[in-house]
């Protein structure tokens, strides 16, 4: 557990990293089910920060970057074990409202040292200010093009569906319990934010990279509103420009969630994706705006 030497407390802190099969952080190495307070009470606490109860977090904002692709079978790398290692990017005090946490994490095969995937994991802590920290600097946006979307798709949560979203560990009562809802200001249970977080990412993979998990290289979004079980969802889509740096047909798409009442719940959304096939994909967006651009997805 080290940290650099800063004028901003907790920057470069490291978490003891943490065992997973695959990537799941939560459920670690257990087939059972975890102790969601105990987990998150159980981390050390960071140096010059006061501890922030797992009750109080909610998710602030998520960019993904994959360095290589993850194995599908335990027989692609025979051996492997992998790890999720953590590092504090800033700790910030927003007053009143709460605080702010960023924190890299990174997917290792330990037996190789190889980086699988990082994702910068921004988390707020409602009402967990005012202990004189660093506010930290306005938070940057992608912007959304000023022009119809080229593609819009639509998406169907249930009452169920933070409850199936649970079984991978993340057993946080916010998300199954009413009375936490209540107590956050929410008026009730809520989804969880990856849920509208990853549906976004499938959308976005299906229409632009045929379901190809391969050609997908980044994606992010910031969490604005919360979704309740049972929300309609809509996601709005725009190609962007070309991004060299992974060789020939990758680009980026960039995209906002909105609630079916228009409601934005992700805003400042961006992937990085290698298209199927330009001439397919483009005339999929014509046949999509005749449509109304619209397709329904339970």
């Amino acid at each position: 557990m080290a940290q650099s030497k800063t004028l901003e407390p907790g920057v470069g802190f490291e978490y003891p990293p943490v065992k997973v099969t695959w990537n799941k952080p939560f459920k670690t190495e257990s087939e059972d089910i975890t102790d969601f307070r105990a987990i998150e009470n159980a981390l050390p606490s960071i140096p010059g920060v006061p501890h922030f109860s797992p009750l109080d977090v909610v998710d602030g904002s998520r960019s993904l970057k994959i360095l290589k692709p993850l194995p599908l079978t335990s027989d692609e790398h025979p051996g492997s074990s992998f790890s999720i290692h953590k590092t504090v990017l800033g700790v910030y005090d927003k007053g009143n409202s709460g605080s702010v946490l960023k924190v890299l994490h990174r997917l290792i095969d330990d037996t190789t040292g190889d980086v699988y995937v990082e994702i910068v994991v921004t988390s707020f802590y409602i009402g967990r200010g005012n202990w004189d920290g660093p506010r930290g600097l306005k938070n940057f946006e992608i912007e959304i093009p000023n022009r119809e979307p080229d593609a819009v798709e639509r998406i169907q949560t249930n009452k169920e569906s933070s409850l199936l979203y649970r079984l991978n560990g993340d057993y946080n009562p916010l998300h199954a319990e009413p009375e936490q809802g209540k107590q956050m200001g929410f008026g009730g249970v809520i989804l969880h934010g990856l849920v509208s977080w990853n549906l976004s990412a499938h959308v976005i993979l299906k229409t632009w990279g045929g379901s190809d998990g391969t050609r997908m290289k980044e994606f992010e979004a910031r969490f604005r509103k919360p979704v309740r079980p049972g929300d309609g969802l809509v996601v709005e889509m725009w190609k962007g420009e070309k991004v060299n740096e992974y060789g020939e047909g990758w680009w980026e798409v960039k995209f906002r969630t909105r609630k079916a009442d228009g409601e934005v719940v992700l805003s400042g959304g961006r992937a990085v994706i290698k298209l199927v096939n330009d001439s397919e994909v483009e005339a999929e967006k014509i046949t999509m705006k005749k449509q109304g651009a619209v397709k329904s997805r339970l």
